[in-house]
């Protein structure tokens, strides 16, 4: 007898794409906390509609064999540097985004020395008010109090991208802003580590997300998923944890037998960290400025898997046969969010003007806490969404007038959602 429950989910990007890591999969790949998990083998069947004397039918024949595994997985966990970022972050390498880069912090004054100053997300700033002649430079995050320290007033700090040179203690670091007054802020420490930023990438021929190995034990056998890359949906909902509901698909692995490799469930496998609770505590929500009552967002990238069959050449199976397929690949994408604001009143926000007028705005939202060692800080920030709905139809919450919009993530430069996962201590 084999309990359905008795799944392991195993994830690890391959260093070539569509080659095994099965090997190489330990322990702490296996870590992580799964929900709505399942797995589909893909056969390919072909039907043969001979003529015959008799109705009796032909055999169908099995074609090259494909593997689908979807499953939802908590975010949690997280870390300093690159190397030391949450398992999460690998997960969205092999649907469509760049390895995370290193973000840094500086002190710039205490929280008795005001807001951002400017340095919002995305902004550029520099060690010289003319941006042209200045030889350090960054793409600023955010600033932010560490409310975990005893001291007395708290230090604040920039969070930024380093884009060329080393900020130190006797710099200023002036905002380029596109209008509006020029700020700065004294730096007053060397730059540390505190998180990574990831983007999306373009997915052209020189520059491919990472392709992964997938495999999803039950039962006494391994479904491994090799070449596989993935769509996911970023839920963000009331009483919940932040979740990420994937679906990764690839080449089916097989044994020499032409059957599933067998495996038994891989032991020791270490405790996936305890995730935030949304709603627990309030954090900020924004179209552009206004900050709207929801319960829920959930951001989906809608990437289009390119299955990518080939009769000359295909990914090396265990069984040391070629598939009649290579490794997976993302062929487009179309970022979109689901959301339940409430009603306002126009003057306060205008959700029908901005949709009858295709107007443009920011997103942003946080997930967390920047000073929590275990799970830090988490930021989704879009440069250009708009709404996206044919029909305008509001409903309600408990006698409330809400709306059901989606919102379209647009933009250059593959810049439509940029996620910041920051930890200050």
């Amino acid at each position: 007898m084999s309990l359905k429950r008795s799944v392991q989910i195993g994830f690890r990007l391959e260093t070539d794409e569509g080659v095994s890591e099965a090997s190489e999969l330990v322990a702490a790949d296996f870590a992580r906390t799964i929900t709505e998990y399942s797995q589909t083998s893909k056969g390919n069947r072909y039907e043969r509609d001979e003529a015959k004397a008799g109705l009796s039918k032909s055999a169908t024949l099995m074609g090259a064999a494909q593997q689908e595994i979807p499953w939802t997985e908590e975010m949690a966990g997280g870390g300093k540097t690159v190397a030391t970022a949450a398992k999460w972050h690998d997960l969205l390498q092999a649907c469509g985004f760049g390895a995370p880069t290193q973000l840094k912090k500086v002190q710039v004054g205490t929280e008795t020395t005001g807001s951002d100053g400017g340095f919002v997300p995305g902004v550029l700033f520099g060690d010289n008010a003319v941006q042209g002649s200045a030889t350090k430079t960054g793409r600023a995050v955010g600033v932010y109090v560490d409310e975990s320290s005893i001291s007395s007033p708290k230090p604040q700090y920039l969070v930024y991208e380093a884009i060329t040179g080393v900020f130190g203690a006797a710099d200023t670091a002036f905002v380029y802003a596109a209008s509006g007054t020029q700020t700065s802020r004294p730096v007053d420490s060397v730059p540390t580590d505190c998180g990574t930023a990831q983007r999306l990438l373009s997915e052209t021929d020189a520059q491919i997300c990472k392709s992964a190995t997938v495999e999803y034990i039950n039962g006494g056998q391994a479904h491994r998923a090799i070449g596989a890359r993935g769509d996911a949906e970023f839920m963000l909902e009331h009483n919940k944890p932040p979740r990420l509901k994937l679906n990764f698909r690839g080449v089916k692995d097989l044994d020499a037998t032409g059957s599933v490799p067998t495996k038994a469930l891989v032991a020791s496998v270490p405790v996936a960290p305890k995730p935030y609770v949304i709603g627990k505590r309030a954090w900020p929500v924004l179209l552009d400025a206004f900050s709207p009552v929801v319960t829920k967002i959930n951001i989906a990238l809608n990437n289009t898997l390119a299955d990518r069959p080939s009769i000359g050449t295909g990914i090396v199976l265990v069984s040391s046969e070629k598939a009649g397929y290579l490794a997976t690949r993302i062929g487009d994408r179309n970022i979109s969010a689901e959301i339940d604001p409430e009603h306002v009143a126009a003057a306060t926000y205008d959700f029908y003007g901005k949709w009858q007028n295709e107007s443009l705005f920011k997103f942003y939202q946080e997930i967390g806490v920047p000073w929590n060692t275990t799970n830090g800080l988490i930021v989704f920030t879009a440069p250009t969404v708009q709404f996206d709905a044919d029909d305008w139809t509001p409903s309600d919450r408990d006698g409330l007038i809400v709306h059901n919009p989606k919102l379209k993530f647009t933009g250059d430069a593959d810049e439509e959602l940029v996620i910041y996962h920051i930890l200050l201590v």
